[in-house]
């Protein structure tokens, strides 16, 4: 009797050019970078368009009001006049603060988070929440 004994032999020639298309076709890059780079490349990605959308957004002008208009400082004005327009803008800016804080803080609350809190995370937060409502209705008015 004859035994068949049969020996295969690979030989890895390096890549083809059918890989080097498929780099091509995911970015040149995707295959060749480790997951935890691809996840900084997206946070990156991710913090890019959140700069640009608020860029976007100061340019319309909804961002939230700093105050009253405050005119600038001459640069060829006297040290004297300088001292003046700052303690005037100063005290317009004092006046500005009393104004706001007289209305009121107004404080809101976000839980849209609640479905991700675990229960003990979610008691210590109403807890919280009682003890700022309590000294709220507790302080002076």
């Amino acid at each position: 009797r004859a035994s068949t004994c049969s020996t295969v032999v690979v030989m890895d020639l390096g890549p083809t050019d059918s890989d080097a298309a498929d780099r091509e076709d995911n970015g040149g890059t995707a295959s060749a970078l480790s997951r935890k780079a691809l996840k900084r490349k997206a946070r990156a990605e991710q913090r890019a368009e959140w700069k640009a959308a608020q860029k976007a957004k100061k340019k319309r002008g909804s961002h939230r009001p700093k105050g009253p208009a405050l005119a600038p400082l001459d640069p060829n004005a006297s040290e004297a006049e300088v001292k003046a327009a700052r303690a005037a803008r100063k005290q317009a800016e004092l006046e500005d603060f009393r104004a706001r804080a007289a209305k009121g803080a107004t404080v809101v609350v976000d839980l849209e988070w609640e479905e991700m809190m675990q229960p003990r995370e979610l008691k210590s937060l109403i807890q919280q929440l009682l003890y700022c409502y309590g000294a709220n209705r507790r302080a002076q008015q």
